[in-house]
C-alpha cells in the first residue's frame, strides 16, 4: 500500500489517501427495508415514496465513530477496480475527492466500521460486482 496527500475541492486541509491491494469483492447480504414503529414501511412524500422514514430515540445508540475512515472503489467499463482508503476527512470531502478522481469510471463509497473484523457501510453508488 502506498500513501499520498490529496487536496479536496473545497480548499480544506488535505486528506490522506491510501491505495489498497486488490482483493476479491466481499459477499453481499440481503437486507430488509426499515420498518416504522408500527411495523409498516413509511414514506413522507411522493418523492420519497420508496424510502422508509421513522422517528428514533437517540438513547438507543451505544457507540459512535467521530471520524471514520472511508473506502472508495472505482470501477471501469472493463471490470477493472481501483480501491482507496481515505483518512482524516469527512464524507463531503471524500465525495468531492472521488468525483475528481473518477474520470470515466463509476465509484462506490463506503464508511469503514471496525468490529469483529472490518465492516463496510455503503454510502454512495452500487457495486457492479454484486449481482
Amino acid at each position: 500500500m502506498t500513501s499520498r496527500r490529496a487536496v479536496d475541492l473545497l480548499g480544506n486541509a488535505s486528506v490522506r489517501v491510501r491505495r489498497l491491494a486488490s482483493v476479491a469483492p466481499p459477499a453481499h447480504r440481503q437486507t430488509r427495508p426499515d420498518r416504522g414503529r408500527s411495523g409498516h414501511t413509511t414514506g413522507s412524500s411522493d418523492t420519497l415514496s420508496r424510502v422508509a422514514i421513522r422517528a428514533v430515540d437517540p438513547r438507543d445508540q451505544t457507540w459512535e465513530l467521530e471520524q471514520p475512515s472511508y473506502r472508495v472503489y472505482f470501477h471501469d467499463a472493463n471490470g477493472a477496480q481501483d480501491e482507496y482508503e481515505v483518512l482524516d476527512a469527512d464524507v463531503m470531502e471524500v465525495l468531492a475527492w472521488a468525483q475528481t478522481q473518477k474520470t470515466n469510471r463509476t465509484f462506490v463509497l463506503y464508511a469503514c466500521v471496525p468490529g469483529d473484523g472490518l465492516g463496510l457501510v455503503r454510502l454512495q453508488g452500487s457495486d457492479p460486482n454484486a449481482r
